[in-house]
């Protein structure tokens, strides 16, 4: 199986210029602030729908690690969408990349071109951390109208057609919110891994780059379910 991984490092240089299926854009980084991981587990998803998120099997140390959104501009109709986004735990480069797996998922029963990921259904993915993603799901079981907050949160950092948030939710811990690419979807991660063979990254790839207009997602969980994002 050989899954195509964009050059992340080529976009992630800042004001790259590339052609897209939706025209001609550039890349920028804004940086979401830091990301508190008091268990080094973490959690991607969409965070209006959690209901079975489950963390990542690799673990990173403990520790706070900057976010970094790679927005693409596209300069045909001036519109802006977050391609990637990624946590940095070293200034080192990634020279190969993984995968990001959940207990359970086994690249061996992937075909070709199909990836393990998380689906959107609002438009927004997030990461955070495994313990902190416990009490975010008690507070919107306990209060519904928590999800208006973060939109409105969002909203502070709103340029058409993209926003993000970086939220407290305990004392321990945060969630850092963004918009994902396009919209609705399902999405891939990856850790990078630097010449030492050590984890440098993980970047959720929402699928702008070059290369990803076709790629199809599979969605292998308890009920097989498969995703196919055109």
């Amino acid at each position: 199986m050989n899954i195509k991984v964009p050059d992340f490092h080529h976009f992630y240089r800042g004001n790259v210029k590339f052609k897209t299926y939706n025209g001609e854009a550039v890349t920028r980084n804004i940086y979401a602030g830091n990301i508190s991981l008091p268990s080094g587990q973490i959690v991607a998803c969409d965070p209006f729908v959690y209901e079975s998120t489950e963390p990542f099997i690799n673990k990173v140390n403990p520790g706070e690690y900057p976010v970094v959104l790679n927005v693409v501009h596209y300069l045909d109709d001036d519109d802006e969408r977050i391609g990637a986004a990624m946590i940095r735990f070293k200034e080192s480069q990634a020279v190969r990349w993984e995968m990001a797996l959940k207990e359970g998922q086994d690249l061996s029963e992937l075909e070709e071109g199909e990836a393990f990921g998380y689906p959107v259904d609002c438009g927004v993915g997030c990461f955070m951390d495994d313990e902190i993603y416990k009490k975010y799901k008690s507070i919107l079981d306990e209060n519904p109208e928590y999800d208006d907050f973060i939109i409105e949160e969002m909203e502070k950092n709103y340029v058409d057609t993209r926003d993000w948030a970086n939220l407290k939710i305990d004392p321990l811990g945060n969630i850092v919110i963004f918009s994902s690419g396009l919209g609705d979807g399902y999405y891939v991660s990856y850790w990078g891994y630097d010449e030492k063979d050590e984890i440098c990254c993980l970047v959720t790839d929402f699928g702008l780059y070059e290369g990803n207009k076709n790629r199809k997602a599979a969605l292998l969980n308890q009920n097989a379910e498969l995703l196919d994002p055109k």
